[in-house]
């Protein structure tokens, strides 16, 4: 005959401690937005992030098991600063949960906090500076812009001569201009030089890109 009794199996608790082999994790890229956040092919959708992350195995008795299909990424942020930073690489952090199959097997311990890590750059945000329009004053043997009463245009005035797109928006960056006529004399059609100057906080985020402005 045959003795019978009763046993439990407890599922595996993924927990903060647990070591999940992440493999080599692909380093982040994204255009300047002025944020930390990070983003794949422009996008932060998780799954889309998730793509930088190429394995989660973890090591369950003499089974290697490959649980990436059910984690998720729940956040995923450049651990240094949100600037482009001279196009320096910086640690970034993956934030996961899992999602324990149907057969309970493994399961995700209470306030389990599960992290993989990698690198990532920030690229310049291009933006686009045109000058809004055409520009006129008398001739008066110099090379100062002027509005349409005949005042020399000086000071914050010179930015509304000029339209900047494509700012993240979100960072606070300023910018001054400065404009001049590159000939005194008169006639139709003639050069006005803009210069664009970022905030020096902000400089090194941005690449400017000039269309051409006349007067």
């Amino acid at each position: 005959g045959r003795l019978y009794g009763l046993g439990e199996i407890t599922p595996f608790k993924l927990d903060s401690n647990t070591l999940i082999n992440f493999g080599t994790v692909a380093q982040a890229t994204k255009t300047y937005d002025g944020t930390q956040t990070v983003k794949r092919n422009e996008s932060a959708a998780p799954g889309t992030v998730k793509g930088y992350i190429q394995k989660a195995e973890v090591q369950v008795g003499t089974q290697t098991l490959n649980l990436y299909d059910r984690m998720s990424v729940t956040s995923a942020t450049y651990d240094v600063t949100k600037d482009v930073n001279n196009g320096t690489s910086q640690g970034v952090t993956y934030n996961l949960t899992y999602t324990p199959a149907d057969d309970g097997n493994i399961v995700l311990a209470p306030n389990a906090v599960l992290k993989a890590t990698g690198t990532g750059i920030i690229t310049k945000r291009d933006v686009n500076v045109t000058a809004k329009n055409p520009l006129t004053k008398q001739y008066d043997a110099g090379l100062a812009v002027k509005d349409a009463s005949g005042n020399v245009i000086t000071g914050a005035a010179l930015n509304n001569l000029v339209e900047l797109t494509n700012l993240a928006g979100n960072d606070g960056a300023t910018y001054t201009t400065t404009a001049v006529y590159a000939d005194k004399n008169a006639g139709t059609g003639i050069q006005v030089d803009y210069t664009v100057n970022m905030d020096a906080a902000s400089a090194g985020n941005y690449n400017l890109k000039y269309n051409n402005g006349s007067g």
